[in-house]
């Protein structure tokens, strides 16, 4: 997700973990760094054992944190990534053991299941948004199965986190990034 919503190769990536295993943070972190760079590298070039090496060969800066115990949303992970001068910071909990959460894209707390297709809208924060999203997607025959829509303040940017059931055409897309309101459409497909 956080590879996804930057614009080009990455140059950071830090995990921090909260919960209670200790040995935790440092193989989350090659989970992380595989996940990342598996459109860089050839999928089968990369795995856990040379995920770093990987990484260091490319000069991407890792970091891993153990935060101590778990939070009120369970264990918790944390990406922040970095590609140039973007940021992106996505963040996760594991609710019991198998049921986990995307809980933050960016400055925005969101509550939405990791699977299948999830759009990323940024958009402005006024009345109908939701509605004309919801609709371009229905008469495209797009279902909608979860949207959690955040806000930082009253009538500032807003995110959407919209899991659809179907992957959209480009043209879908650009319709979606033709709505006024609608600052920015990112797809991605949740493995």
């Amino acid at each position: 997700l956080g590879r996804a919503l930057l614009p080009s190769g990455i140059s950071a990536l830090e995990l921090r973990y909260a919960g209670p295993r200790e040995e935790a943070p440092r193989p989350l972190l090659l989970g992380a760094l595989q996940g990342a760079l598996r459109d860089v590298v050839e999928r089968r070039a990369i795995n856990l054992v040379n995920a770093q090496h990987v990484a260091a060969e490319r000069n991407i800066e890792t970091a891993w944190t153990h935060a101590g115990s778990a939070t009120d949303l369970g264990e918790e992970i944390e990406l922040r990534m970095q590609s140039g001068t973007r940021n992106i910071r996505v963040a996760g909990a594991l609710l019991g053991e198998t049921h986990g959460r995307i809980t933050r894209i960016g400055d925005f707390r969101v509550d939405i299941a990791p699977r299948g297709t999830l759009l990323v809208l940024r958009n402005r924060d006024v009345p109908g948004v939701i509605g004309r999203v919801g609709t371009l997607l229905g008469e495209q025959g797009v279902n909608i199965a979860e949207y959690h829509q955040a806000r930082l303040q009253v009538g500032g940017e807003a995110l959407a986190a919209v899991s659809i059931d179907s992957v959209l055409s480009t043209e879908t897309l650009a319709a979606l990034k033709s709505i006024s309101e609608v600052l920015d459409v990112h797809q991605v497909e949740m493995d």
